[in-house]
């Protein structure tokens, strides 16, 4: 067999899942006019985290919520509709409700409306032993559909500090969330030129304030000697649903569209020992990742999950909602599908 050294390496470890709304895994790490549009994850990546390159959004209908089975089930989605709808009443054997069988307290957040997606009956049927929504949260500045990030996770922080040990803590963001119409002039810290005011300046803008949300938020926990003790789970979960021009291709330094490289979320993992970081070449998807955090945590993922440990590292292949799947060495394209690979020698492949 292969020699494990990852298996129950985070045991016993808290563990904090936060679920990053449309946002793409070349947005990790790109500049635009020489400035980082993800400082804080950056220097995670260089220093305290692992960051998986090659995850592919395997969501499809049912977006969000597709997402969302994935990553607590291990499953794919319906290529119709939406599980969360359609299996409400199922009995699911999920991330969540293994970990509360284990002792640990499992706590979702999510500021918005707890009918969305049917996320409330579905946080309860995937194992949450509680959650809190929006009417749940003080007051605060909002931006897109909510709470703003940083008003989102600094009310989280106190919570989470004040939880009893073990425990899964799941938050949901939402100040990314689609059309991108408008971000507010007082949290503006790039400067875009000529994207400045459309959508994808938007965007960028608040991707930067997302990472730098984030990098209070972690910072606090690790001020307060919590994040030692925690696994932290980051992943994106779908595409951000721009048109891919010269400016995205540009931010990806790809020169061809369409490309698979835009079928890719970001997944960063950083221990609780803090003593592995750096990229991570594994071909994987949603599905992956409980079987993921499992595998870390120590114990083994059940049956019924299709998705496996991403580490250590071996070759796997990566199945598409369209029919498509990507190995280490082969791309396989479903009918009708279109794919142009990347360029040789832009440090992107497939």
């Amino acid at each position: 067999g292969i020699d494990d050294s990852w298996f129950g390496r985070a045991q016993g470890a808290n563990v904090i899942m936060v679920h990053l709304e449309s946002v793409q895994d070349f947005v990790v790490g790109a500049r635009y006019a020489e400035q980082a549009i993800t400082p804080f994850l950056d220097r995670w990546v260089d220093g305290e985290a692992l960051r998986f390159e090659r995850i592919f959004d395997q969501t499809h209908q049912g977006r969000t919520s597709d997402a969302q089975f994935m990553v607590f089930n291990g499953l794919h989605p319906f290529s119709e509709g939406s599980v969360v709808f359609q299996r409400e009443h199922n009995q699911f054997v999920a991330l969540p409700g293994i970990l509360r069988a284990f002792g640990y307290e499992t706590a979702a957040a999510f500021p918005y409306e707890r009918g969305f997606w049917n996320t409330a009956r579905m946080f309860q049927a995937w194992g949450f032993s509680g959650a809190r929504y929006a009417e749940d949260f003080a007051p605060g500045e909002e931006i897109g559909w909510g709470l703003a990030d940083h008003e989102f996770l600094s009310q989280m922080t106190e919570s989470i500090l004040e939880s009893e040990e073990p425990f899964l803590h799941y938050l949901v963001p939402l100040s990314l969330h689609f059309p991108y119409a408008d971000f507010p002039s007082v949290h503006k810290r790039l400067r875009l030129g000529e994207l400045e005011g459309t959508p994808l300046g938007n965007y960028l803008h608040a991707v930067h304030h997302l990472d730098a949300a984030l990098g209070l938020f972690f910072g606090e926990l690790e001020a307060q000697g919590l994040l030692s003790r925690s696994l932290v789970v980051l992943y994106g979960d779908h595409d951000w649903g721009f048109p891919v021009d010269e400016h995205v291709r540009q931010l990806a330094e790809s020169e061809h569209t369409p490309s698979l490289l835009f079928d890719r979320v970001p997944l960063i993992i950083r221990l609780p020992d803090n003593a592995a970081f750096g990229t991570v070449q594994t071909i994987g998807g949603h599905v992956d990742i409980a079987p993921t955090v499992l595998h870390l945590l120590g114990e083994p993922r059940p049956a019924g999950m299709v998705g496996t440990s991403l580490l250590p590292a071996r070759p796997r292949t990566a199945v598409l909602p369209n029919g498509s799947g990507v190995s280490e060495t082969r791309a396989w394209i479903a009918a009708g599908e279109v794919w142009q690979p990347e360029g040789r020698g832009r440090g992107k492949r497939l």
